[in-house]
């Protein structure tokens, strides 16, 4: 089941390596590890949904663990975390649950080559912490 946003929505993502998002991730979270994927929500009346920081260490030590490629791997993370800027939690086993079949379908289509369902806007910039 996607998500109909009844329009385009764009997602700046941000690529940074461990050291930048455990840092980030103590700021945000007061968490002192890394992680895949950070979403900053935004304004939506601008047209954009959110703002993604991808940690690409992680990103390559999970696609290596989950024997998958590091593309679609990233298509994963850049799923989560999109799912969380358009309100979905993994709190609880059954919301992760439903994350994950969607997360499946999202990959499932980048694999077959039918990778619009997300416009996704690539612009190197650090998130706005303060909103």
């Amino acid at each position: 089941m996607m998500t109909n946003l009844g329009q385009n929505q764009l997602v700046d993502i941000l690529l940074v390596d461990d050291e930048r998002m455990k840092s980030l991730n103590e700021a945000t979270f007061a968490k002192d590890n890394t992680t895949d994927v950070i979403s900053y929500p935004v304004d939506k009346d601008k047209g954009l949904l959110g703002q993604l920081v991808v940690n690409v260490d992680e990103v390559k030590r999970n696609a290596k663990r989950f024997n998958t490629s590091y593309e679609l791997e990233l298509a994963r993370v850049v799923a989560h975390g999109t799912l969380h800027l358009l309100g979905y939690t993994d709190d609880t086993d059954d919301a992760r649950s439903v994350m994950k079949a969607i997360e499946d379908e999202i990959v499932s289509d980048y694999e077959l080559g039918e990778n619009d369902k997300l416009a996704l806007q690539v612009k190197r910039k650090e998130p706005d912490l303060d909103e």
